[in-house]
């Protein structure tokens, strides 16, 4: 991604979902999605640059 297209300097993940409803009646499909979209799709969105932005981040004072 980075020979391509460059350093990412900001990554902006605004995927949100919500499950509305009776728990009861909220199939596994529909409970499985909230982290799916919520945790899952911001780890997949943040894995790949990760490596790039830790080795481009400053240390020491």
């Amino acid at each position: 991604m980075t020979i391509e297209f460059g350093d990412i300097d900001i990554l902006v993940s605004k995927a949100d979902s919500a499950t509305r409803g009776p728990l009861e009646q909220l199939s596994g499909a529909a409970l499985q999605r909230q982290p799916d979209v919520n945790f899952l799709g911001i780890a997949a969105l943040t894995r790949p640059p990760a490596p790039n932005q830790s080795a481009s981040t400053p240390t020491g004072p």
